[in-house]
């Protein structure tokens, strides 16, 4: 006798070299579907409300995010190229 393997092929003991035909096609599918189920029941509840809607207000009334917000405001003005009047713009 081989090795004795454990499977989760519904309980059943499988020796090594014994071939997997003993266990059918739909009972394979049967366990997966089982399985599906189990893991789903692990997963977290979706939220009914969506993320953006969960957190918004959470920053309200905070110095640091009014400072990071005046900042990157700042930052993007830098970066802007003077208009340049000579140039003509139309596409």
């Amino acid at each position: 006798m081989g090795v004795v393997l454990l499977a989760r092929f519904i309980g059943t003991v499988v020796r090594k070299g014994d071939s997997m035909s003993a266990i059918t096609l739909e009972e394979r599918v049967a366990l997966l579907e089982r399985e599906l189920v189990a893991l789903k029941r692990q997963l977290p509840m979706l939220a009914t409300v969506p993320w953006w809607e969960q957190i918004d207000g959470a920053f309200a009334n905070l110095p640091a995010f009014e400072e990071a917000m005046a900042l990157g405001r700042q930052y993007r003005e830098a970066q802007r190229l003077p208009p340049d009047e000579d140039q003509d713009v139309s596409a």
